[in-house]
């Protein structure tokens, strides 16, 4: 089957699982949104949604039986998840810097929805064996840190009010191993070039942004070496001004 199978096998049933996994986050939503006011229509489950899933059961078992969803179908069952994954959290998390608890919602999320239907789709003893536990949760930490990397320059200016977005960062990062310090880093000196570090920028502004830099980096990184590489760009910046 796979040998013949067309180049768009694969992606539907990438789509397949991804509307399955849609469907459950629908329903989600819909029991923990806080007032109706909160639910839109594409919230709503439509009558595609509730066919897959009724059926969702009976077809894991049959792709279990067949041995597909361990050898054959992984990689789009791996891709859907990543997709609905970082759809969610960036949604739970985008923008929202001075709320507390975000982090959390997003692990909730990770325990009420992801965790149940990987479950339901692997089995039980192929979730503890593969420990999808720890997979899942390390997945949902990378997309939290992913959705903040794109507001880094906005932790900093939004300073202190964004002091729960960046303790919750700090949170995260720890949660994976610090693997992201350095992308982080990276990612941080890229935006302070691109929209402080310029002649259009005052001087006393960019050490307003410079003082807040130092006040961030202290509470996510105690260590000083995330302060150390992120701050050496603005400090030669500075020394070079005339002013």
């Amino acid at each position: 089957v796979f040998v013949r199978a067309p180049e768009s096998f694969y992606d539907d049933f990438e789509q397949l699982f991804e509307s399955l996994l849609n469907a459950h986050q629908k329903k989600w939503a819909v029991s923990n949104a806080e007032d109706s006011m909160e639910v839109d229509d594409t919230d709503l489950l439509n009558e595609d949604d509730e066919r897959l899933l009724s059926e969702e059961i009976s077809l894991y078992a049959s792709l279990n039986t067949l041995g597909w969803i361990k050898k054959k179908l992984h990689r789009p069952f791996r891709a859907a998840l990543n997709k609905v994954t970082m759809r969610v959290i960036s949604e739970i998390a985008a923008h929202n810097w001075e709320e507390e608890g975000v982090y959390h919602r997003a692990m909730e999320w990770k325990s009420s929805v992801l965790e149940p239907w990987v479950t339901s789709v692997v089995g039980v003893s192929a979730f503890a064996e593969r420990r999808y536990d720890a997979q899942l949760e390390y997945s949902c930490s990378e997309a939290f840190i992913m959705v903040r990397m794109g507001e880094l320059f906005e932790l900093v200016t939004e300073w202190p009010e964004s002091l729960p977005a960046v303790k919750e960062l700090r949170v995260a990062l720890d949660r994976t191993g610090r693997l992201w310090y350095q992308s982080l880093a990276k990612k941080w000196r890229h935006s302070l070039r691109a929209r402080l570090l310029h002649p259009g920028a005052e001087t006393s502004q960019i050490i307003d942004v410079y003082i807040n830099i130092i006040k961030v980096l202290r509470e996510m990184d105690p260590s000083g070496e995330l302060l150390e590489v992120v701050s050496q760009p603005v400090r030669e910046y500075l020394k070079g001004r005339e002013d």
